[in-house]
């Protein structure tokens, strides 16, 4: 905190006031932009999961009824279909949460296999920067099966 305020105290004697917040200005439009940006992606996402169940019945049914002239879309294939499609929504809806899982096997063995050098010793200062990267990444990768999955569930 003494830090801080003598930073600021630097700043205000030296009158920087007005170039630093020109590159505060900048920094901070750059971030909004990314988190614009950021913002964009997950609802195009969100969209995207919310309706892939309908969209994949739809393209079913479109794909059935082309693909040969003697199929007919009757009530009775309509409905065992629905019936079908609406079974396996629950082990779809886990398949993300399968996926999570494998690429977080394969982030811990590429990292065993980056941070061991050739005579199989682990190098500390590696080992830290890369479990750092890791655990960064392991929140978000450990989100995203619930957010599909209640996405799924909800459409």
């Amino acid at each position: 905190m003494n830090e801080v305020l003598s930073g600021i105290k630097v700043l205000k004697l030296y009158a920087w006031e007005p170039s630093f917040e020109s590159q505060i200005l900048k920094i901070r439009n750059k971030e909004i932009n990314v988190l614009k940006q950021a913002a964009y992606l997950n609802a195009g996402t969100s969209f995207i999961w919310s309706c892939a169940p309908f969209l994949v019945t739809l393209i079913t049914f479109i794909i059935f009824i082309y693909s040969d002239s003697s199929n007919v879309l009757t009530l009775e294939i309509t409905f065992k279909s629905l019936t079908l499609f609406a079974i396996m929504r629950i082990p779809m809806s886990l398949l993300p949460m399968v996926m999570v899982y494998a690429v977080e096997v394969s982030l811990v063995t590429f990292a065993t296999f980056v941070l061991v050098d050739e005579k199989n010793v682990l190098d500390a200062n590696k080992a830290y920067v890369s479990i750092s990267l890791f655990n960064i990444l392991r929140f978000p990768l450990s989100m995203l099966p619930m957010m599909i999955s209640n996405l799924v569930q909800v459409s």
